[in-house]
């Protein structure tokens, strides 16, 4: 499911006043708030965990790796903005608001689900998808009001706009 890689993620308002933060910052200064909102990015497009690689990584956000190598092993051992085993880092926060906005999207699929089931013809099975989508039973699953095909709106005449004159 990579619908999360497309959205947005919430970025607290005082994020730049958290005590770890202000301790990186202190050293790397706003180039280092910027490399971290780069690297957290970065993991919301990965699932939230990606391999501890500075080379990967450098190419990744696009930042010459010796300016990397040093800050991430920071973030990681001094810091404590990231967590790592070694082979992999990752932000716990992160990969929390992942599975949060994942069950969001699943229980809002569930929700179109049952709400075509409710109104269809024929019953909602989701390994039977593809045979239903093949035919035109009246009815089409999205987030809009499910509504007969026939019945939504067209532009059927022409209007006509009165010019306005001088007087």
């Amino acid at each position: 499911m990579r619908k999360h890689a497309d959205r947005f993620f919430p970025h607290d308002y005082n994020a730049s006043r958290d005590a770890k933060i202000m301790q990186m910052r202190t050293e790397y200064g706003l180039r280092g708030y910027g490399l971290y909102w780069l690297i957290i990015e970065y993991l919301y497009t990965q699932k939230g965990r990606v391999p501890n690689n500075p080379k990967l990584l450098s190419m990744a956000i696009g930042v010459d790796v010796r300016t990397i190598k040093p800050f991430l092993a920071d973030c990681i051992n001094r810091f404590n903005l990231f967590e790592s085993d070694g082979q992999e880092f990752w932000s716990s926060r992160c990969i929390a608001e992942i599975e949060r906005m994942e069950e969001i999207s699943r229980q809002n699929s569930k929700n179109v689900s049952s709400r075509y089931e409710k109104n269809s013809i024929i019953p909602f099975n989701e390994n039977k998808l593809s045979e239903i989508e093949s035919h035109n039973y009246g009815y089409d699953r999205s987030t809009n009001d499910i509504r007969p095909y026939f019945a939504r709106s067209t532009i059927d005449k022409k209007v006509e706009i009165e010019e306005i004159g001088e007087t």
